[in-house]
């Protein structure tokens, strides 16, 4: 419960991130807004290659590991995403 509950945080918080453009995330160690999404769309002109580089796969990276966790925990609770062949 607590794994989907952290995955439905961390999306609400990407998808805030994205629509308003800053959020608290460390909010208890910085208080200060930061932006997931500003630093995810660096243009490949504007930046160096290997900072474009890094940028394109932290944030698939991030997206990957919010949707692993949500599949792992509805599969903690039954809901399985398998094949099951019937005889």
């Amino acid at each position: 419960m607590a794994i989907f509950a952290e995955s439905a945080f961390l999306t609400h918080l990407l998808l805030d991130d994205v629509t308003t453009g800053y959020c608290y995330y460390l909010y208890p160690l910085y208080n200060k807004p930061l932006s997931v999404s500003s630093m995810m769309t660096t243009e490949f002109t504007g930046t160096g290659f290997f900072h474009y580089l890094i940028a394109s796969f932290v944030s698939v990276f991030c997206i990957f590991v919010v949707i692993l966790m949500a599949l792992f925990a509805l599969s903690q609770f039954g809901f399985e995403f398998s094949y099951r062949a019937e005889k």
